[in-house]
């Protein structure tokens, strides 16, 4: 492996004429037209390309096919705890733990093993998730309880929303889809899904005006039934639980729906005629109901239902007439959040789970803003304040501050086969709870990744930075995050110094207010703090011989610092009329090229911050990384609808035989370096939302890493050849 001959040769100093080189227009066509000596001009960049001095036209061959080598998803770091509306976590009848984050549902094995497998039948976010509780048959296949799941996706640019139906205990490569059940785009995507205690339907409430209900008989794809579910912005439910002790095969039973300060039961006496009674609140505070369960039914015959309130409480409601009877001081509220609509409420209580002991008593687990998981005894069918059936389950911060507040619980399940709790939290983490001992099953962010860094030296660790105000320092190899710092201002960019410095290597951090922060990789102490921009920091690339750090600013400046004499500025480099969007060192440490977000390229002197005005050594010069979204050996990653825009980082492997790049539209694309043919093929992987951040190789070109922005999520690829 190496750079392909014909573009990195040693340039020389003699001055070139580019005033009267000939001009060619956009990317190359083909090999043959390839062969060319001179300038380049395409879209979207603003300044002429240079041909390197030693181009070789073959080379455009390898821009002209695929890629020998392939991307393979290892793991993802995330889980949609934040936005998701009803309970998104489940163990499947594998005692794997099946979840979602972005476009992808994900199936989690413990460790040892700590792997996922994925499903990817979506294109769009997954908004909804519910596993099957009950044995079922279809298509001559016979499934155990809890093995087939439903995810519900947004609707996307191409085609309305839809359910995927799929085998959560299959091999990866057979996780296909059962059934689809497709909606109009006017669904808009689905607050929550619930299937019946008997497997025979399906809930389904959309995101439409109404927030819609339906009931599916799944297996024909009938929709059985469709009521308004609560005429309002959505999404206005935030779940639905079915009554699981009527599981009697060919019973209709009954089903809650649950949200924005309503509780409805609904009920059916041939499963195609659905009506709903409205929840009365009493005396009691109407408020938002964010989650329900049903208790066993009492020896009298009544039966109750609990809610959990946005306040914290939980609300004992008579299940025959819907009617609120008692409020129960539960969990403490949390803070206020943003909701999905735009509105302003307290996290509360988003997880109730049944429970059933070893010794036939019945345990219901409520889980809080306050982090806390309390077992109730409902083995009466019903619940009294202070009579629980084991002792609280405190999660705690990360962090070591005691200032740091606990993550909220976002949703629950319940292992009775392994006796474990399952908990999915604010703070997109994973956790699992087995005697009383809590684990990290999965770190993720808790804001949109705005960065990712991969260590040059040790190929397992990476660096990602968030909006939460997070770093995270991960083992990619172990897949567990190493370590975590609260920055307490919302970072941009970071990197790491190529070389230890003083014996340890440096990492950088940029954040949208103008800071800079040099951390010690080893304990992750600040030290030192650079305060030069006014706008924000958009990327930070060390020299290659690591005296020297270079930052790009929303200021539209390049300010140089020197690292051998304690990061004091040393240069700026002013002349772009836009945001500084990327940077990249020459080899010998002194050069820079830069991009804008005006699609300008310029080229600086890195000693003294002066522009390069006359380009006499342009196709010369070969740069240490690639990063940069302009330039003559990346012209052909622009499909012919780019707008400019569409890319959102780029990187070269350090081999120099591949090139990445992520988009606005979700995608990782993987193509051969250099990559010079207009809309050169690509191989794309999916499974991110929307943006796709920054994409980087790590130092041996064995991973690729993404950060998605909307989905939070880190996506690790290992490189196949």
């Amino acid at each position: 492996d190496g750079p392909p001959e014909g573009i990195v040769n040693p340039p020389p100093r003699t001055a070139i004429d580019t005033e009267n080189m000939e001009v060619h227009m956009g990317p190359f066509v083909d090999e043959r037209d390839a062969d060319f000596e001179g300038k380049v001009m395409y879209e979207p960049c603003r300044n002429p390309v240079y041909v390197p001095h030693d181009w070789n036209p073959k080379v455009a061959g390898r821009s002209a096919r695929l890629p020998d080598a392939d991307l393979q998803l290892e793991f993802v770091y995330g889980y949609a705890g934040k936005a998701n509306t009803s309970k998104n976590v489940y163990y499947n009848s594998d005692g794997k733990v099946v979840y979602y984050t972005a476009g992808l549902g994900i199936v989690y094995d413990h460790p040892p093993a700590h792997t996922q497998e994925y499903f990817h039948g979506h294109n769009d976010d997954i908004c909804a998730l519910t596993v099957c509780p009950c044995d079922v048959d279809f298509g001559g296949t016979s499934y155990p309880a809890k093995a087939i799941a439903a995810s519900g996706q947004l609707s996307h640019v191409e085609e309305g929303a839809y359910v995927s139906i799929w085998d959560s205990t299959a091999p990866e490569a057979k996780h296909a889809e059962l059934q689809r059940l497709d909606f109009g785009k006017e669904a808009r995507g689905f607050c929550a899904l619930g299937f019946s205690p008997n497997g025979d339907y399906l809930t389904v409430v959309t995101m439409d005006d109404n927030n819609s209900v339906h009931v599916f008989d799944w297996r024909s794809g009938v929709d059985l039934c469709e009521a308004d579910g609560l005429k309002g912005q959505p999404p206005a439910v935030n779940g639905v639980e079915w009554n699981p002790y009527e599981a009697a095969p060919g019973v209709a039973g009954s089903f809650v729906t649950f949200g924005r300060r309503h509780l409805r039961k609904w009920t059916s006496a041939d499963g195609r005629t659905w009506s709903s009674k409205n929840l009365s609140f009493g005396s009691l505070l109407m408020q938002n109901i964010l989650s329900a369960q049903w208790l066993p039914p009492r020896a009298n015959g009544t039966q109750f239902i609990v809610a959990g309130c946005d306040n914290g409480q939980l609300y004992l409601i008579d299940a025959d007439k819907v009617k609120v009877i008692k409020a129960i001081d539960a969990h403490a509220p949390g803070p206020k959040s943003v909701q999905p609509n735009g509105s302003l409420a307290h996290i509360g209580v988003r997880g109730l789970c049944a429970r059933q002991d070893a010794d036939g008593s019945a345990v219901l687990l409520s889980g809080g803003a306050d982090g806390k998981v309390l077992s109730w005894d409902c083995s009466d069918g019903t619940i009294k304040d202070g009579r629980f059936a084991a002792d609280t389950v405190q999660l705690t911060s990360p962090f070591a501050s005691a200032k740091k507040k606990p993550p909220a619980i976002r949703a629950l399940d319940y292992s009775m086969e392994m006796d474990r709790i399952l908990i999915g939290t604010n703070n997109c983490d994973v956790v699992e709870v087995a005697d009383g001992e809590i684990e990290i099953l999965m770190d993720g962010h808790a804001g949109d990744i705005w960065g990712v860094a991969t260590h040059p030296a040790n190929p397992s660790v990476f660096a990602s930075v968030a909006d939460s105000g997070h770093l995270h320092l991960v083992d990619a190899d172990e897949h567990k995050m190493i370590d975590v710092l609260a920055l307490n201002w919302k970072p941009r960019a970071v990197t790491f110094s190529n070389e230890p410095i003083d014996g340890s290597y440096h990492i950088a951090v940029g954040g949208a207010q103008g800071m800079v922060r040099i951390l010690d990789e080893d304990n992750l102490e600040i030290l030192k703090e650079i305060k030069d921009s006014k706008q924000g920091i958009s990327d930070i690339k060390y020299s290659p011989d690591n005296t020297m750090m270079a930052v790009a600013t929303y200021d539209a400046w390049i300010d140089i610092y020197s690292v051998t004499n304690g990061y004091k500025k040393i240069a700026r480099c002013t002349g772009h009329s836009a945001t500084v969007r990327g940077i990249d060192w020459n080899d010998d440490s002194t050069t820079l090229m830069s991009n804008s977000n005006d699609y300008e390229m310029l080229y600086w002197d890195a000693r003294t911050g002066a522009q390069i005005i006359n380009p006499k050594l342009f196709g010369y010069v070969h740069y240490y990384t690639y990063t940069c979204m302009l330039g003559f050996p990346v012209m052909g990653i622009w499909h012919p609808e780019a707008d400019g825009t569409d890319v959102n980082s780029l990187n070269r492997s350090h081999n120099e035989q591949l090139l990445v790049t992520s988009d606005d539209h979700g995608r990782v694309k993987l193509f051969n370096y250099p990559c010079v043919i207009d809309d050169a093929p690509a191989k794309v992987y999916t499974g991110h939302s929307s943006h796709v951040m920054c994409v980087r190789f790590n130092c041996d070109d064995s991973l690729v890493c993404s950060g998605g922005g909307h989905d939070k999520s880190v996506f690790q690829y290992r490189v196949r050849a």
